[in-house]
């Protein structure tokens, strides 16, 4: 849903990094945004949905990824009260329409966590829980 305005929101606040979401490209110098489901979603009308996020950080610059990691969780733990416009494309890749998500709140699931190194490369990860509602989408020639 959300993963795309994060990586995003984080490349511009973190630009040191290379910003992806649901795939890293780089070894090393990375953040990456993934989508792990979450929470089942509200059984009634109102559509509030309960997803989570998992950002994955990666650098040999170990003491700058840790620090890092802190000022991730300072960004978005209880971030909220703001709309997200996310794409909807179709198998050609082509943008045919969005939807819109008002998201009441980001919160941090933990600390960040310090996962190790492989190839002198550190690795963390820090996992967010969002609550948010669809308030709007379709497709552009008008049908939703």
């Amino acid at each position: 849903m959300i993963q795309r305005y994060l990586a995003e929101l984080l490349g511009e606040k973190f630009p040191e990094l290379t910003w992806t979401y649901g795939f890293y490209s780089n070894d090393d110098n990375t953040g990456t945004v993934y989508y792990e489901g979450g929470g089942k979603p509200s059984t009634y009308e109102d559509g509030t949905r309960y997803p989570r996020y998992m950002i994955w950080l990666r650098s040999s610059a170990w003491s700058y990824v840790e620090s890092l990691g802190s000022q991730i969780q300072e960004e978005l733990h209880r971030k909220g009260d703001f709309d997200v416009t996310v794409p909807i494309f179709n198998a050609q890749e082509e943008q045919i329409g969005e939807e819109q998500y008002h998201v009441y709140l980001i919160e941090a699931a933990g600390d960040p966590n310090q996962i190790g190194v492989q190839d002198n490369v550190m690795e963390y990860s820090l996992n967010f829980d969002v609550t948010l509602t669809k308030i709007k989408g379709g497709i552009l020639n008008g049908n939703s």
